[in-house]
């Protein structure tokens, strides 16, 4: 079961990491910018992703996972209620 639940989660961190590429033509156009100017805002972001996601790894590994749970699914809930 922990593998299945392994497997969906891998599939959806690489589906949300791909769509940007995928709607490349679409963010440009509501940005008002072209195309290379949103892919390299796609890239910075991307850069900012693979610099930070080693860090903040080993800081939050230091928390108790269930508070930690908890205050994400807090953080995430309370402005979509408002």
């Amino acid at each position: 079961m922990a593998l299945v639940g392994l497997t969906c989660a891998a599939f959806i961190f690489n589906t949300s990491e791909f769509i940007p590429i995928g709607l490349l033509t679409d963010i440009a156009n509501d940005f008002l910018t072209t195309e290379a100017q949103a892919g390299m805002i796609i890239s910075i972001y991307a850069f900012v992703v693979m610099l930070l996601s080693l860090p903040l790894m080993i800081v939050v590994s230091r928390f108790e996972m269930k508070k930690l749970l908890s205050s994400v699914i807090l953080n995430d809930a309370i402005p979509v209620a408002f």
